[in-house]
């Protein structure tokens, strides 16, 4: 994994994500994303501009977002686990068992994981075409914190910095 471009914009809005997706296009050969794989958080103008931009792109969402969110209305040590279980299962059948010992335990996180969507962040459902098997959008998580510092500058400050 390697950035392959990132932008200045006026913010994180339909506007800019889907300029940033149709100007990746022209520099990244594609198929209309055939073959590639976007992890990112829920948010919905990454979601809008991918399916006008790169309707082929495997568009998954990054698992640790989930938890975060899921996590503040489910607590404690076991329930992360059975969270974890469930989204790193390489297999459904896996997958159908985590989800079974995640009902017993708790039948309203069960319906609240699967409301998550897990195809869009569980292993089991990753398409093996792209051979990318990554859950997380760490790396980009990673570059945020590093230019969080700089991001308060003005402009050529900030690019400096970068």
């Amino acid at each position: 994994m390697y950035p392959l471009a990132w932008a200045m914009v006026e913010g994180e809005n339909n506007k800019s994500r889907q300029w940033f997706i149709s100007e990746l296009k022209k520099s990244v050969p594609h198929d209309n994303g055939t073959g590639w794989t976007v992890i990112s958080d829920e948010h919905q103008s990454i979601v809008r501009a991918m399916g006008i931009e790169l309707p082929n792109t495997e568009h998954r969402h990054c698992a640790k977002h989930i938890y975060a969110n899921w996590n503040k209305s489910f607590k404690g040590e076991e329930m992360k686990l059975l969270f974890w279980r469930c989204a790193k299962t390489y297999n459904e059948a896996d997958f159908n068992d985590g989800i079974t010992e995640m009902e017993k335990v708790n039948p309203v996180t069960t319906e609240a994981f699967k409301l998550a969507n897990p195809h869009l962040f569980c292993q089991a459902y990753v398409k093996v075409d792209t051979k990318c098997n990554v859950k997380l959008s760490n790396m980009a998580e990673t570059f945020n914190n590093y230019i969080m510092h700089a991001r308060s500058k003005h402009l050529i400050d900030m690019l400096d910095d970068i």
